[in-house]
């Protein structure tokens, strides 16, 4: 007998490889939001946007799905978006306040006729955020709502913060153990100097 198909194993065939039949299995399998996986009834405003993505990029990557509400008892139920967001739009805009290093990207899907009911003639959006340790941590670069230039957040279980003394040190290590090093590694230093000034400030 086929063994059932776990919540992490189907997000990372879906991380993998995005299409619609992982993508269903993703939804169909969902048992709420983990460190990796979000998930939105509609588009949130974008600082607010962008604070996740960058928790997300300094906490190993994720994918954070729109069109999926979350009812009082904290359970998911799939409703579909109305219509779809302009992808390069939504790009534009979440670019003002993340760094050009930090790569995500958004996928649509549309399931009319769909062979699996509760998600029958509904339309949901994605946006997947890469994991790149070569460049964390990542920064925002600039003031928004819910989002503050220059902060590290970090991405804890279901919730976006400032990065933790803790999360700092793990941040800081897996960077160092990349062992990545470009033509403005100084600056780089100067980096690390300053999360040291902030480590010693908590």
């Amino acid at each position: 007998m086929e063994q059932k198909k776990g919540i992490k194993e189907a997000y990372a065939e879906f991380f993998e490889n995005p299409d619609r039949i992982k993508f269903r299995d993703l939804i169909k399998e969902n048992t709420g939001e983990y460190n990796y996986l979000d998930f939105k009834e509609i588009w949130i405003e974008d600082g607010k946007l962008a604070k996740h993505i960058l928790g997300m990029a300094n906490n190993e990557g994720g994918v954070i799905v729109f069109g999926v509400e979350e009812k009082t008892d904290r359970t998911l139920k799939s409703i579909g978006l109305s219509s779809l967001e302009d992808k390069t739009k939504v790009s534009q805009k979440l670019r003002k306040f993340i760094p050009e290093k930090l790569m995500f990207d958004i996928h649509n899907f549309d399931y009319a006729g769909s062979e699996y009911g509760p998600i029958e003639n509904m339309k949901f959006q994605v946006l997947i955020v890469e994991y790149t340790p070569d460049y964390i941590p990542f920064t925002s670069i600039s003031d928004g709502s819910d989002i503050q230039k220059n902060h590290i957040y970090y991405r804890n279980v279901v919730n976006t913060e400032d990065a933790t003394y803790e999360q700092l040190q793990d941040i800081i290590n897996r960077r160092i153990e990349t062992g990545h090093s470009t033509k403005k590694e100084f600056e780089f230093r100067d980096h690390l100097a300053c999360f040291q000034h902030l480590l010693k400030s908590y």
